[in-house]
């Protein structure tokens, strides 16, 4: 089932018993369609769901700009960042932290930890 469509992409809405999904396809110029592997939904418990090697986006109002948040292991050390992005601890254990927060951008950025876990 087609959700969205618009010249260069299409937004795909899929659904099973427990999870609906969307995906997007770019348009090619011979008109075919490619999956770009971008892909949200929302899960069987009514949450919504990104893939784990995903980040969820967030646009920022004063700029076309955007902050985005994690799940990981470790703070980045590869990639470009922005000041703001925020990476979740999918790890965490007394006495450590919660996540990382990037507090310079650049490329890996500067990432502190925050959010201290009581021992």
């Amino acid at each position: 089932m087609t959700f969205l469509k618009m010249s260069t992409f299409t937004l795909k809405l899929s659904t099973n018993r427990s999870n609906v999904l969307f995906s997007s396809q770019q348009r090619n110029s011979d008109g075919t369609l490619t999956s770009n592997g971008a892909a949200f939904g929302i899960n069987g418990k009514g949450e919504f769901a990104i893939p784990f090697d995903k980040s969820l986006a967030i646009q920022k109002t004063d700029a076309d700009s955007y902050l985005r948040q994690y799940a990981r292991s470790a703070p980045h050390s590869t990639g470009e960042h922005t000041r703001g992005d925020i990476v979740w601890n999918t790890f965490p254990s007394a006495g450590g932290n919660v996540g990382w927060v990037c507090t310079a951008t650049g490329t890996p950025g500067t990432w502190k930890e925050f959010g201290t876990i009581a021992p």
